[in-house]
């Protein structure tokens, strides 16, 4: 009875997404987690570094794999059911594999802990849809997108303290905790909205795929989200040669590399703000993209800490906040009842874009050097804005 007469309240939305953003920050925590700790994690699990990676490895894989269907899932059950199997999977296995000190055992656990993080991410769009009037939408999807940048930026900076404090071991286990604390809120305190729950639930089938898939916006969308999740992923797997190869000692490459997160955070609050002030996804998009072609290319030509450090962070501003706008626009472009569906397909595509990304940016370095990546995402942004001048409001 309390949550119901809660859930009423027209300020209630704000808790609704801000358990969704602490979701979203336990599912970037179990995926980043051993990224920053190769060393440490190879010495304890009595394996190499290669293999530690693999820990990071399983997830987009597992994302490839499971997306679309999970799409389905959320048009037809709602984006509350979908949190909940979505943290049911990041927060007991999570907690499963910090008892173990099998490598393949963890392993096998990180898997299937990483079935949870498409149903999080993907949820995204129902949720502000359903919660939120049309001049929020895109500040509210911002907020929920950035507890997705928030979450690496946590797990690079605060794993590596809390091993030398604690052990591995305990540190799995307080990440581990604090996801079935998020699964334990979500499940008291997130609700459907109680007049839109009915009318958001649609049977999501090939032929509501297909519809979606057909969707010239959509296309467009994924393929932009295909160049640009892709290039800030591969940026964040390379950030040390890369950030290196603009003059930046190897000590503070990370911090400085994390400056393009830490923009994109704020970029991505600012800028859907702006386009729910105008009502327009289309411009801020066109606008950010121009402007992020030449902040990557600068980068070429850019020498020592502060200058990378200022560069990395202006870009991040721009070319990150593209993600909600992105994804809003997504949703808008197919209605609400497939909004789901229309976010994992922008999903899947990011991930075969990290995949493949990671891999061109690592064989372009050998062909040439770090250096030359720069220019490689410039136009690789130059492709997108072109293609953004196709989208439709």
């Amino acid at each position: 009875m309390w949550c119901h007469n809660l859930t009423e309240n027209p300020g209630y939305r704000w808790i609704v997404l801000s358990i969704y953003i602490l979701s979203g920050i336990a599912s970037q925590l179990i995926w980043v987690t051993y990224a920053p700790i190769l060393s440490a994690s190879a010495e304890f699990y009595h394996v190499t570094e290669n293999d530690v990676s693999l820990f990071a490895a399983v997830f987009p894989l597992i994302y490839l794999v499971i997306s679309i269907p999970v799409g389905y899932f959320i048009d037809k059950y709602g984006f509350r059911r979908a949190l909940i199997t979505g943290m049911l999977f990041l927060g007991v296995f999570s907690v499963l594999r910090s008892i173990t000190e099998s490598f393949i055992v963890a392993l096998a656990f990180q898997a299937v802990a990483g079935v949870g993080q498409p149903f999080v991410m993907n949820s995204v769009s129902k949720l502000v849809r359903s919660w939120f009037p049309d001049e929020e939408t895109a500040l509210a999807t911002g907020l929920g997108t950035l507890s997705l940048m928030l979450g690496i930026i946590i797990a690079l900076a605060l794993t590596p303290i809390l091993v030398s404090h604690i052990g591995l071991t305990y540190t799995l286990a307080v990440y581990g905790g604090y996801s079935i604390i998020a699964l334990l809120l979500v499940y008291i305190l997130v609700r459907e909205p109680v007049v839109k729950y009915g009318e958001e639930r649609v049977a999501v089938g090939l032929k509501e795929m297909i519809i979606v898939l057909k969707n010239r916006n959509i296309l467009i969308l994924s393929t932009l989200f295909f160049l640009g999740v892709g290039a800030y992923t591969a940026f964040t797997t390379w950030v040390e040669p890369l950030v290196e190869a603009a003059g930046v000692p190897l000590g503070k490459a990370g911090m400085v590399g994390s400056l393009l997160t830490i923009g994109g955070i704020i970029g991505s609050i600012v800028i859907p703000g702006i386009a729910d002030k105008i009502g327009s996804r289309k411009k801020p998009t066109i606008y950010a993209l121009f402007i992020a072609v030449f902040l990557w290319l600068t980068m070429y030509f850019t020498r020592g800490t502060i200058a990378a450090s200022i560069d990395l962070f202006i870009t991040g501003f721009f070319f990150l906040s593209l993600a909600p706008l992105s994804l809003d626009l997504s949703a808008v472009s197919v209605g609400i009842k497939y909004s789901g569906a229309a976010n994992s397909v922008l999903w899947e595509f990011s991930q075969i874009g990290s995949l493949l990304l990671i891999w061109i940016f690592e064989v372009a370095s050998e062909a040439k050097n770090w250096l030359a990546i720069y220019p490689l995402i410039s136009i690789l942004v130059l492709v997108m804005f072109l293609l953004s001048l196709g989208l439709r409001e």
